[in-house]
């Protein structure tokens, strides 16, 4: 998958995703390192 199909993926999902999840995920957005 591309980058760009992923993000679209997460942004689908967002809505279902517990707060520590999206906590994560946007640390990871600003960060990108693991």
């Amino acid at each position: 998958m591309k980058r760009e199909q992923l993000i679209q993926n997460i942004e689908k999902l967002k809505h279902v995703m517990p707060p520590y999840v999206l906590e994560y995920y946007q640390s990871k957005l600003t960060i990108p390192y693991s």
